[in-house]
């Protein structure tokens, strides 16, 4: 792989981390205001203290200082979206004018259509 798709990928999986970690905070703050459920039809639900603590952690480290196995999961992610965006470039383009890049609608006339 090119160091510029390297360098790609890292972008992606930082911004990929900085989205999980503003999702977890969201959570976390939800799970820490104490509501007190008087409906006994109302589901608590509980996260492992040991869970809790690794997940903190992680949503309080920037991408860059995370272990090289944590980033992994962010640039699995990365790699995902950049294959879907791939595919949906691929397709955008399928359609455009040789000759001038244009979406080929129907009434566009020019001599690089296919």
């Amino acid at each position: 792989m090119s160091e510029e798709n390297n360098d790609i990928i890292e972008k992606v999986a930082d911004f990929m981390h900085d989205q999980w970690s503003h999702w977890m905070k969201y959570l976390y703050k939800q799970l820490m205001e104490g509501k007190s459920y008087s409906d006994l039809n109302k589901k608590v639900y509980a996260i492992k203290s040991s869970d809790y603590n690794h997940w903190k952690r992680q949503m309080e480290t920037p991408y860059p200082k995370l272990s090289e196995k944590e980033k992994d999961s962010d640039r699995e992610w990365a790699i995902k979206l950049l294959e879907l965006l791939g595919k949906t470039h691929e397709l955008r383009n399928r359609n455009n004018c040789t000759n001038c890049d244009r979406y080929a609608e129907e009434d566009h006339l020019c001599s690089g259509m296919i």
